[in-house]
């Protein structure tokens, strides 16, 4: 017997991350959101705000309260680089011409900041957001009638947020989102996990205890979580990633003006759980082969602290290797269009499920997975994906055998695949889908928890 869809009048959303910021959450949900607001639902969403926004809109019937102190997000906006990805405001040539002063100043704030400010903070860097978060959250509830609210991390903050409206309002029905785990994410933590190893696992724990649903977006997260919180294993739902609409026009694998073959990577970089130093090998070896003058490597998103990994290739910039950085979802969806290849780095744990495989999917295009892990979750996403190349970043000598795999896949390209199986696709990873499981986990009662085991 099928749900039925939970008739919302209204609902109120914590998200630290909403249009116009570029990364996987405010996609996602900006995504979900203005889909769930075509049923009359009002929607109402609180938010970080930056300098340039403004604080108040409504976009596409979604009514978007950003909140913040102002004097923080300018300093922070201006000197300090964190986890959080901005919108793109700046003009792409600014990095060429900032002066070498502000560069030191910025250098010297963001050393000062890791060693003092990153190390005491908690739960992660947006901790400064939750009391004017939490204060427009409860005049808001005071002022309206949510039948239900949702918080949504990355950061773990909102949670936070959330914790504390259910404590104060008992009755409305609360559901976490979960984009990225928080009490077993050790490759990147949130904080300090010498000094709150102990207490983000107590206070995630009370909050799946809180809250009347839990959801996730991989099979592996769920039975991690399950493993740990036995006791709210009933209320944790697999809610797979959401494949935004992409507004751009598909094109063939090779250019028609030029043989250019465009290998792109899409996200964001890191040193401990998406390194690009294996790509880069493979690359450099790529160059000494018959496609050396027409094979471009392309990196869109933030490299992080991977940039020691770019340093020796230092002569291939803007010639062979290019590095284009934050830029707006446009100017990626069109890179992505006239891609011959796509890039996926595969994460260094099995939980999390980087965010662009599921739009490179949607493409069509032919996609090189680079697995870290055995169980990699990009190459079990894959598996019914016909056009792909799986290679691993191997420590044992096979180097030249995945090489060779490369350099094979390369030269016989797979055709792009075929509009109908991309809308198969697209249909089943869609913002109409994804929204529907939402609201309909809404709609379903609490199961009673059958676990013997107690709260610590």
């Amino acid at each position: 017997m099928s749900v039925n869809r939970l008739e919302q009048k209204s609902l109120l959303i914590i998200s630290h991350s909403y249009k116009p910021l570029l990364n996987p959450r405010a996609f996602r949900w900006s995504a979900i959101l203005e889909e769930w607001a075509k049923d009359n639902t009002k929607i109402d969403v609180i938010t970080s705000w930056q300098p340039g926004q403004p604080r108040e809109e409504i976009i596409n019937n979604v009514h978007i309260f950003r909140v913040n102190n102002a004097l923080i997000e300018k300093l922070r906006s201006r000197f300090i680089k964190t986890d959080r990805k901005t919108s793109v405001t700046k003009n792409k040539n600014s990095a060429k011409t900032e002066s070498k002063t502000n560069k030191v100043i910025k250098t010297v704030l963001k050393k000062l900041h890791d060693l003092t400010w990153k190390n005491i903070y908690w739960p992660d860097y947006a901790t400064l957001w939750k009391k004017t978060a939490l204060q427009n959250a409860i005049y808001l509830i005071d002022t309206e009638q949510y039948d239900a609210f949702i918080t949504v991390s990355d950061p773990f903050t909102s949670h936070t947020v959330g914790y504390e409206l259910k404590q104060k309002y008992p009755q409305l029905k609360w559901l976490v989102d979960i984009g990225d785990p928080f009490c077993f994410r050790h490759d990147t933590p949130t904080n300090n996990h010498f000094l709150y190893k102990q207490k983000n696992y107590n206070i995630e724990r009370e909050v799946f205890a809180k809250a009347e649903h839990i959801s996730v977006t991989t099979e592996s997260t769920k039975n991690k979580y399950t493993e740990l919180f036995p006791e709210s294993a009933h209320k944790i739902k697999v809610i797979p990633p959401l494949m935004a609409p992409a507004e751009v026009k598909h094109t063939s694998t090779v250019s028609e003006k030029n043989d250019t073959i465009k290998l792109i990577f899409v996200g964001t970089l890191y040193k401990a759980i998406r390194n690009p130093k294996f790509l880069l090998q493979i690359f450099t070896q790529l160059l000494r082969t018959n496609f050396s003058k027409k094979v471009e490597l392309h990196f869109y998103g933030d490299i992080n602290d991977c940039q020691d990994e770019f340093k020796k290739y230092q002569p291939l910039l803007n010639k062979n290797l290019f590095l284009h950085g934050l830029v707006s979802r446009e100017e990626v969806l069109q890179a992505m269009a006239t891609s011959s290849v796509l890039i996926n780095i595969g994460n260094d744990n099995m939980y999390q499920l980087p965010s662009k495989i599921v739009e490179y999917v949607l493409t069509g295009k032919p996609i090189i997975n680079i697995a870290r892990l055995e169980n990699d979750s990009s190459t079990e996403f894959l598996q019914a994906y016909p056009g792909k190349l799986i290679m691993h970043d191997t420590k044992d000598g096979l180097f030249q055998n995945e090489l060779s795999k490369c350099i094979s896949f390369i030269h016989n390209l797979p055709k792009d695949l075929p509009l109908k199986e991309r809308e198969t696709w697209h249909r089943t990873f869609s913002p109409e889908t994804i929204t529907k499981q939402y609201q309909n986990l809404l709609a379903k009662p609490i199961p009673e928890c059958n676990s013997t085991q107690v709260l610590s």
